[in-house]
């Protein structure tokens, strides 16, 4: 029997258990169960734009699984065009580890010769978290904040950046004449800090030892020195910062945590 157009199969007043095979040339190629499952028994190719479309107030996915646990079982879904391929893929939990590739993991690949990319259709962030926490993102000024949310940092940040260890703090002071001011706290750590007066023009740059909580040692080093062109100082637990000058103005610092 030959049908050229579609065929719809309708229930009325009545319901079918069981399996509703379909098949195509004597091979079964779609499998519909009592349950309301379509099983793709024969990997058919679908052609054209194939839209999935549910609306409700729920967690609604489309799962791929893969329940073999060997070492080289995964479960992904596949992008290729006429010569390569893009992957997200989830390894098993005996999945034989190598390279980039562990065991039990997610990834994400591409295989072409243009990349990988991230991008957002709108102005922005790109976010990383671990443990369902932020732990850096990429701002869209293109800034890599890692473990901050602002430029402006914090001199309590202990997140490294391994390709070098230190971390940054910046920010914009309002100063009484000849007046040292807290600008932050050095954590007993040990800090390069350079300050502009806004007013003045003057910039004073220091490398600044504040020890160890134990020992309490503070060591200073600073160029230039004197009232007028600025003076970084220790003071406790603090770093503070003067200018000789008008009666108040604001100041502007950065500073660096080099250990």
């Amino acid at each position: 029997m030959a049908i050229n157009r579609n065929l719809s199969i309708l229930a009325q007043g009545a319901s079918a258990s069981g399996v509703l095979a379909v098949a195509n040339g004597g091979s079964g190629v779609t499998t519909s169960t009592g349950t309301g499952s379509m099983v793709l028994s024969a990997a058919p190719a679908l052609t054209g734009n194939p839209t999935i479309t549910n609306s409700s107030n729920a967690y609604n996915r489309l799962t791929f699984t893969n329940s073999n646990t060997g070492t080289a079982a995964e479960a992904a879904f596949s992008l290729v065009n006429s010569s390569t391929s893009a992957i997200l893929g989830h390894t098993s939990t005996g999945y034989n580890a190598n390279t980039v590739y562990r065991q039990n993991a997610t990834y994400l690949y591409g295989g072409g010769a243009g990349g990988l990319t991230l991008v957002t259709g709108a102005a922005q962030p790109i976010y990383f978290a671990i443990n369902s926490a932020e732990k850096a993102r990429l701002d869209t000024s293109g800034n890599l904040l890692v473990g901050t949310t602002s430029t402006s940092g914090s001199a309590t940040n202990a997140a490294i950046v391994a390709g070098g260890v230190f971390k940054t703090v910046s920010g914009t002071t309002s100063i009484p004449q000849n007046t040292p001011t807290v600008i932050f706290a050095h954590q007993y750590a040990s800090w390069l800090v350079s300050a502009s007066s806004e007013a003045t023009g003057y910039t004073v740059t220091a490398v600044v030892n504040c020890g160890s909580y134990a020992a309490g040692v503070n060591n200073l080093i600073q160029l230039p020195a004197g009232a007028n062109q600025g003076t970084i100082a220790i003071s406790g637990a603090n770093v503070t910062l003067s200018f000789g000058g008008l009666a108040t103005y604001n100041a502007t610092w950065n500073a660096i945590r080099i250990q």
